[in-house]
């Protein structure tokens, strides 16, 4: 019996560890599984170290073939595209080593773009052939898809995910009291940017496979992701999904017949997902009319003018709030709407604050709508003059007031009761240091405005890699200011933190995709489902720089991790169009379908050998 070659069995091993990786992307656990002394490894992050130690047994493998310069001389057909990619990282390296702050920190987020980087080249070598090219965009689909699910069971909330999900993320994203579908993903932007990128790939499947089973789970597959992006209740994510479905449709009318009705399927199927959630979801309905939640919050409160209150005796205080503002108050779910109150003492001329009390709403309160609350209280506090504040909140996010929404007073006079407290209670705190739980909220165009201030102060080089979100607050006149927000433009974060340089050298790059993927297209000699694998890692491409006008990607392992492999894919699939000979680690792919050829095989495409070889 024949025995395979070592670097035969190194390849495989390749091809498997890569498959691996595409189908765990979406799973990144938030602890560090290594910590060294100055740096943290996730276990996504080892699983990416782990095709690099496999990869570089298979070049020994080569080596000791005597294949090694012909592993080499394949990488020649990608020279433009590498050289591009090697200097945006050198330009953000040095972007990072001249910051003018956080320099080990700048130097390393650098590593991501390293990272990517490595991933364009892993599946730029191990997408040797377009059946392997097509085996990786199935890997892909498929993380998205199980990744999708998870968030629709997090949606209908299945107990069963509440061990698992919590692995993945710091806790559920919300909005006006609404879950945002976020799965495995930290945000739900993030799971929105992912099942985007993920959806063009399932529909250019759909429309290759040759059997009725793999062409339906296609199709279920994108589904599945497209429903997901709705419920993530991201407004660009739904725009630009979309904008794909329906240049899928163009497409599939002007050339490929195939793609017509899966693409027709999943845009009908997002159309019916939009209707329903907008007539079941308020917060949905408020997201697609305003910009953020500065508008959500707002109340109109009437209460008692006055009180007289007997210590340590329960009185039964009515008030009334309308919902003014653009958001359902909820009263269910991990942070539910209440009405809050809380005493101020004057204590020797400064005024405190006793800790509040949230009293639960008897239902939910639609936008306009007033509700009566009977609101019990027992004071237990000294005779004496106090002010009582009401203010509505949602409980674990915010008050209503750091949206800057008033709160009401009421003047009480607390007369001796049976259980008079001879002393204030104990965990009073000065009035002016209940700071907001969240800072404030920044508009777009202040985050776009700070973005190009830092530009203009560092226009070559920026600010250095990630440094955005730590600086933008001093260039809009913000004292405190949440680290975890970025520019919310791919664009202009790349030009405020690594300059002019790095988002030319960036760009640059994605011009030579472009062409690399329109010339695999226009090849009068190239095969029609090359051309539409192409047409569909051009999608991917298309939702990333689409969704980047409006956020910012590069920063999250499995967005990043998913762009750069689509890449790399797009590298080793256009790479035979580029001149007549084949690459010297792949076959030609012009020959026809030979008589033994599986049912499911397209015309010219042969398994191919393994990659790198």
């Amino acid at each position: 019996m024949h025995q395979a070659s070592p670097r035969r069995l190194t390849a495989n091993l390749l091809y498997g560890a890569t498959i691996a990786l595409a189908v765990a992307l979406p799973y990144e656990v938030i602890d560090p599984v290594l910590t060294l002394p100055w740096f943290e490894f996730t276990g996504l992050e080892l699983a990416i170290t782990a095709t690099a130690i496999v990869w570089a047994v298979h070049v020994l493998a080569l080596a000791a073939d005597g294949r090694l310069r012909a592993f080499v001389a394949g990488f020649r057909r990608h020279r433009l595209l590498l050289l591009l990619a090697l200097a945006f990282v050198l330009i953000a390296a040095l972007s990072a080593l001249l910051a003018p702050v956080n320099r080990l920190e700048a130097v390393k987020f650098t590593t991501r773009f390293v990272t990517g980087v490595y991933l364009l080249l892993l599946t730029a070598c191990v997408g040797a052939s377009r059946a392997r090219v097509t085996g990786l965009m199935w890997a892909l689909v498929a993380g998205a898809t199980t990744g999708a699910l998870l968030g629709l069971g997090e949606v209908a909330g299945w107990a069963a995910l509440d061990p698992i999900l919590p692995l993945f993320k710091v806790g559920p994203t919300y909005v006006g009291g609404a879950l945002r579908l976020s799965g495995t993903f930290p945000y739900a932007t993030i799971a929105s940017m992912y099942q985007e990128m993920a959806v063009p790939l399932a529909l250019v499947l759909a429309a290759l496979a040759r059997r009725r089973v793999a062409r339906a789970l296609a199709l279920l597959m994108a589904l599945i992701c497209s429903v997901a992006v709705v419920l993530t209740l991201t407004r660009t994510g739904l725009v630009v999904l979309l904008a794909v479905s329906a240049l899928a449709i163009a497409v599939g009318v002007w050339r490929f017949r195939a793609l017509v009705l899966p693409a027709a399927v999943t845009t009908l199927a997002v159309v019916v997902s939009v209707a329903l959630t907008l007539r079941d979801n308020t917060a949905f309905q408020a997201r697609l009319t305003t910009e953020n939640d500065t508008n959500w919050y707002n109340t109109t409160y009437h209460v008692p003018a006055r009180l007289t209150l007997a210590a340590g005796e329960t009185t039964v205080v009515t008030v009334s709030a309308q919902n003014t503002g653009a958001a359902t108050w909820y009263t269910r779910g991990e942070n539910p709407f209440r009405l809050g109150y809380y005493w101020l003492i004057e204590d020797e001329g400064e005024t405190m604050r006793t800790p509040h009390v949230e009293q639960p709403l008897p239902h939910n309160v639609a936008p306009g709508e007033t509700l009566q609350i009977d609101v019990p209280i027992t004071p237990s506090l000294p005779a004496g003059e106090y002010r009582l504040v009401w203010g509505m909140l949602q409980s674990n996010i915010l008050w209503f007031r750091h949206r800057d929404v008033p709160e009401a007073e009421t003047l009480v006079e607390i007369t001796p009761g049976a259980e008079q407290a001879a002393q204030p209670p104990a965990g009073l705190a000065p009035a002016d240091e209940d700071l907001p739980d969240l800072p404030v909220t920044v508009p777009r165009g202040e985050l776009w405005r700070a973005a190009l201030s830092m530009w203009r102060e560092r226009p070559l080089l920026g600010v250095g890699p990630d440094n955005f979100r730590h600086l933008y607050g001093n260039y809009i006149g913000l004292a405190r200011w949440d680290t975890r927000i970025h520019s919310n433009n791919l664009y202009l974060e790349l030009l405020a933190t690594v300059g002019a340089l790095g988002l030319a050298a960036f760009g640059a790059f994605v011009i030579a995709i472009v062409w690399r993927i329109a010339r695999a297209v226009r090849a009068p000699s190239g095969d029609p489902a090359t051309r539409l694998l192409a047409l569909g890692l051009g999608g991917v491409l298309l939702a990333f720089l689409m969704h980047g006008a409006l956020d910012y990607f590069l920063g999250a392992t499995p967005t990043f991790g998913l762009f750069w492999m689509a890449m790399g894919l797009t590298a080793a699939l256009t790479a035979r169009t580029d001149q007549a000979t084949p690459a010297p680690y792949a076959p030609a792919y012009s020959a026809p379908r030979p008589a033994h050829a599986p049912a499911d095989q397209a015309p010219g495409t042969a398994p191919g050998p393994e990659p790198g070889a």
